[in-house]
């Protein structure tokens, strides 16, 4: 029997990995998309595509060299639309391996909505007001508001069916939102 797959996706710095860090406490089973990446990025496979695409500064002692990529792709939106396209049929085959999960509901934070081709049961959105999100992920990524910036407008907002979890109050208030949805389930 397959698994009840629900997407926790919104911008970033909108309080995804709160969300599932919540349902992680209450025994959930919840995925991390970026999680997923991470773990093909260290293929070799993989590491030879990113090469081959962004050069030999894109890989320095068999990993990623991440500050170098984000330099290069995130002013160039078809550079980074082919560095994706690495990622995204790979994040995606893992996670349909999870519908197979003995979970009745796997929770799986999606950053990118658009990366994945997924027959989800339920779309989790969770959403705060802009400048709240915007300073949240400047502290907390040690950006400049002008980078978060330009990260979300480089995301795609979910614009299909889908519950919106505000995350506008203190952690009680959204805590209580997600305990709503669950009883949706």
């Amino acid at each position: 029997m397959k698994c009840k797959l629900v997407a926790i996706t919104g911008l970033i710095g909108s309080g995804k990995s709160a969300v599932g860090n919540y349902l992680r406490q209450r025994g959930l089973c919840v995925v991390d998309c970026d999680e997923i990446s991470r773990k093909i990025a260290q293929r070799p496979d993989v590491l030879r595509e990113v090469e081959q695409l962004l050069g030999s500064q894109a890989v320095v002692d068999g990993t990623l060299n991440r500050a170098y990529i984000r330099s290069v792709v995130f002013g160039d939106k078809q550079l980074l639309d082919s560095y994706n396209a690495i990622f995204h049929n790979k994040i995606n085959q893992e996670i349909l391996k999870l519908e197979h999960s003995s979970n009745e509901v796997v929770f799986v934070e999606v950053p990118l909505m658009d990366a994945v081709n997924i027959d989800w049961y339920k779309v989790w959105n969770v959403t705060m007001p802009e400048q709240l999100r915007l300073s949240r992920a400047s502290v907390r990524d040690g950006k400049d508001i002008e980078d978060i910036r330009r990260i979300s407008a480089m995301q795609k907002i979910y614009k299909g069916d889908c519950a919106e979890v505000v995350n506008d109050g203190d952690i009680a208030s959204l805590h209580g939102r997600i305990d709503d949805l669950l009883n949706q389930l």
